[in-house]
């Protein structure tokens, strides 16, 4: 059985990330499902005499919640903590209603006592550092909820359900807590790689994940390519192709997931337009450091800037279309350099390694990832599929063409797109490189998002029919700064399943309309930069916060299963 590489099985864990779907402060929510509790209680605990003390004791934490969120305590906020209540007051509304039946006795302190180590369990972990700040009002919470019912109520089952459950699965989380934060791998605890990780998610924070990331860091060599094109007889650049060696990545903007809309930003600055096409990267090519990223941004401004000094060529060979198996590719020769679009097509893929370029020697090769052709079963590239892509780059890479053709190039975009990030679409929106030698066109449509659907390439290339190009190429540029916008789920959407193919059809076809009206005679020059020392989001890292998360899952469910038995058992035996 194939093992996933540690990036893939730390994104599988990404669903049982929760939230409530709601806006505002869910005050109103935690009130009503604090009514919903307060009733079960009352009516199980034969409590109706006791209704104001019994009140008083459930809706107590929302004033205890409004209190601790006057302090900054970690993560916690007004709208966690009533987001915590909700779920906590659900647990025991409905984890009393089996008292009615036989089992009530088994069934009811198991899911209290889960219900008790969540609340718990997820209280802690989001004030973390500041732990035993919340430990008092937390407790003084529950002990709110808790004496009322057990000091009036005659039921005996109900008052050592309650007692058994909220003892151990209190216990429970906080031996577990305790015992993920005196797990550590390289003085970091376990604890502190997962609240750093849920700041940056829920805070937008990157300085506790920075900080993480930079004790496990590798410094790495960064390659980038830059395709810069300029008017023929001009000395000002009009347009750059980047395709960058490092990965646009991890999540939202931290490491080097914002650093192509810095580059983007500072080229707009000198007047100069850019399209992105993804290179051969993978996470381990994640950069941590954002003077890494401002120095290979302001790098590539500088060369731009100061590219007179290169040698322009205005010529174009024939595009060649490439095939091997289930991996296709289009060849195209643009001045001294070999542009090449790999895919799967509508096989599904993921990043193609840049480990499958070793042994080849061709400089002039340029490798592109299209990253266009989204699967639910495909997590990372395997070998039939990578040794595929690997024989076209050898057929490319023996390629030799002269240009003899006069290179005409348009370029067009819609920016910002139409569409929020949370539905897949990065700040980049839709761009189209348009391409024509001796009346032979090319299109090459590249979207700003985290791969697409297979139907988006088939719907663009179905829109641009009539416009006789030769080779269509669709590709995206791989941006993760649209992952982990919101919890669950994947944790992000590849375009075309939220956004409709047909939409971004239609977008294409008009970038890449106002391109062909801008086709005019231009020259490129080719330029490859390398960054040495760039500290990246390492092997080693990725491998060491694989080890820290799934020994923190085992232990959660070693401890979420016993919280539950234990506290059935208790409520036997007692």
């Amino acid at each position: 059985m194939r093992r996933w590489s540690s990036t893939s099985r730390i994104a599988s864990l990404y669903k049982y990330l929760w939230s409530i779907p709601l806006p505002g402060h869910l005050l109103g929510l935690a009130t009503a499902m604090s009514t919903a509790c307060l009733f079960s209680v009352i009516f199980i605990g034969k409590l109706m005499e006791e209704l104001l003390p019994v009140a008083l004791g459930i809706y107590i934490p929302l004033l205890v919640n409004y209190i601790v969120s006057r302090f900054r305590i970690g993560l916690l906020n007004f709208r966690r903590l009533n987001q915590i209540t909700i779920i906590a007051m659900a647990f025991i509304a409905f984890g009393l209603l089996p008292l009615l039946t036989p089992f009530g006795a088994i069934l009811s302190p198991m899911i209290l006592g889960f219900g008790v180590f969540i609340r718990v369990i997820v209280t802690l972990t989001l004030a973390e550092r500041d732990y035993h700040k919340i430990l008092p009002p937390l407790i003084a919470a529950m002990s709110c909820e808790l004496l009322p019912p057990i000091t009036l109520s005659q039921n005996h089952v109900f008052k050592l359900t309650l007692i058994s459950s909220y003892s151990i699965g209190f216990i429970s989380a906080l031996l577990l807590f305790l015992i993920l934060s005196e797990s550590r791998v390289r003085k970091i605890s376990l604890m502190r790689y997962l609240t750093a990780t849920l700041a940056l998610i829920l805070n937008g924070e990157r300085k506790p994940l920075e900080d993480v990331a930079e004790s496990f860091d590798d410094k790495s060599k960064i390659e980038v390519d830059l395709l810069i094109f300029r008017k023929h007889y001009s000395l000002e650049p009009k347009l750059v192709v980047v395709i960058p060696g490092f990965h646009p990545g991890p999540f939202r903007d931290f490491g080097s997931s914002g650093l192509p809309y810095m580059i983007a930003d500072e080229l707009d600055k000198i007047g100069v337009d850019v399209i992105f096409f993804k290179g051969l990267s993978g996470h381990s090519n994640n950069i941590i450091s954002m003077n890494d990223c401002r120095r290979i941004a302001e790098k590539i401004v500088e060369v731009v800037k100061n590219s007179q000094r290169l040698t322009f060529r205005s010529c174009i060979g024939l595009p060649i279309a490439l095939h091997s198996g289930m991996a296709k590719a289009s060849l195209i020769t643009l001045g001294d350099s070999k542009l090449l679009l790999l895919t799967l097509h509508p096989n599904g893929m993921e990043d193609i390694p840049p480990s499958i370029l070793n042994g080849v020697e061709d400089e002039s090769l340029i490798v592109v990832d299209c990253h266009n052709s989204f699967s639910n079963e495909i997590r990372e590239l395997e070998g039939n599929s990578v040794s595929k892509l690997r024989e076209i780059i050898e057929v490319a890479s023996n390629i030799r063409q002269t240009g003899e053709e006069k290179l005409n190039v348009g370029y067009s975009w819609i920016r910002p797109p139409p569409y929020p990030l949370e539905d897949g679409m990065g700040p980049l929106g839709v761009s189209a490189l348009t391409i024509c030698s001796d009346k032979r066109l090319m299109a090459i449509i590249a979207l700003d998002g985290n791969n697409a659907l297979p139907a988006v390439k088939e719907e663009i290339v179905k829109r641009l029919r009539d416009f006789d190009f030769q080779i269509i190429e669709v590709l995206t540029t791989d941006t993760h700064i649209v992952n982990g916008l919101k919890l669950g789920g994947r944790g992000y959407h590849p375009l075309g399943e939220v956004i409709p193919p047909k939409s971004l059809a239609e977008d294409a076809f008009k970038a890449v309309s106002d391109a062909l009206e801008k086709l005019e005679s231009m020259e490129v020059s080719r330029v490859r930069l390398r960054f040495n020392g760039v500290r990246v989001m390492s092997e080693r890292f990725l491998s060491e916060a694989e080890k820290m998360v799934m020994k923190g899952l085992r232990l959660f469910i070693l401890f979420a299963t016993a919280a539950p038995l234990l506290s059935a058992i208790l409520t036997l035996l007692a």
